[in-house]
């Protein structure tokens, strides 16, 4: 069940000074003006009451962001962990000190080994500048990740960003085998044809891994068949780029497995001065070739 946490403070901290919420502020002065004008005291409990519902983290950083406003001599106590929060309630109440200071540490830290700490955080609180910035660093160093299951564990909408980002930096069949994982291992019920295509053109990914090639081709087909059970699936492949890359790669991968041993069995046949007796521990090459 949601928490909930109660701060008292005084106004003269929060709605004066540098470090004032401009929001909290105006909303004092409105309440203060609304209480003069139909209260007989003068008083109104809107100005002695705030209530507000916010994201489990945000809430964890609200008493952070009321000692940046008591305590102007301390330094703020950020981390990667609540630095979007903090840029969060900076935003949301109007404090433009902390706001600076929150958005600085957001940009110094940002790399490739706390992007995805931003990003998330940054999508959950919809600051796109953030997402954006934690996206292309992402991007960039996609090809230099260990770990992809925190990758495999965004949304699409994400994924689809980090892909056709302008900074992506990862070879083709590496983002081919990553590409697929994402789309037909881990969100197969979430992805369409027309995103799959997205993710797949040819300037992205040119070249398919011959590991993933002919699920590739079936997981896109499958997809094709879905949007639209009726189509002639041959006629929708004519001409296709995917289906054209997919079955290239595959043909040259069974190239040396299926017409070398035939070659050389014709070669072979076409000449009999080559044919040698087989030696007693000797394996026909054709049926055991490796």
């Amino acid at each position: 069940s949601p928490k909930s946490d109660v701060y008292y403070v005084h106004k003269a901290m929060i709605a004066v000074g540098s470090r004032r919420s401009e929001l909290l502020g105006r909303r004092i002065r409105e309440a203060e003006n609304t209480a003069r004008g139909g209260s007989p005291d003068g008083h109104s409990t809107e100005v002695n009451v705030h209530e507000t519902v916010m994201l489990e983290s945000a809430a964890d950083a609200m008493g952070i962001l009321l000692d940046f406003c008591y305590y102007p001599d301390q330094p703020l106590d950020i981390t990667v962990e609540n630095a979007v929060p903090l840029v969060y309630l900076a935003k949301r109440y109007r404090i433009r000190l902390l706001l600076e200071q929150a958005e600085a540490f957001v940009l110094e830290k940002l790399e490739s080994t706390t992007a995805m700490y931003f990003l998330l955080d940054s999508y959950l609180y919809r600051l796109d500048d953030v997402c954006s910035r934690a996206i292309d660093v992402t991007a960039a160093s996609l090809a230099e990740t260990v770990d992809f299951e925190p990758i495999y564990r965004l949304p699409p909408e994400l994924f689809q960003r980090i892909v056709l980002s302008k900074d992506l930096k990862c070879e083709s069949e590496l983002l081919s085998l990553i590409v697929y994982s994402y789309c037909g291992e881990h969100h197969a019920e979430d992805i369409d044809v027309e995103y799959f295509r997205e993710l797949t053109k040819p300037r992205i990914m040119a070249d398919i891994d011959p590991k993933v090639a002919l699920m590739m081709l079936k997981f896109y087909v499958d997809l094709i068949l879905e949007d639209d059970e009726n189509c002639d699936i041959m006629e929708v492949l004519d001409g296709d780029s995917l289906m054209k890359r997919c079955v290239t790669v595959v043909a040259k991968q069974w190239q040396n497995e299926v017409c070398e041993p035939l070659m050389i069995d014709a070669e072979w046949d076409a000449d009999p001065s080559r044919r040698k007796p087989l030696s007693s521990n000797a394996e026909q090459a054709a049926l055991h070739r490796s």
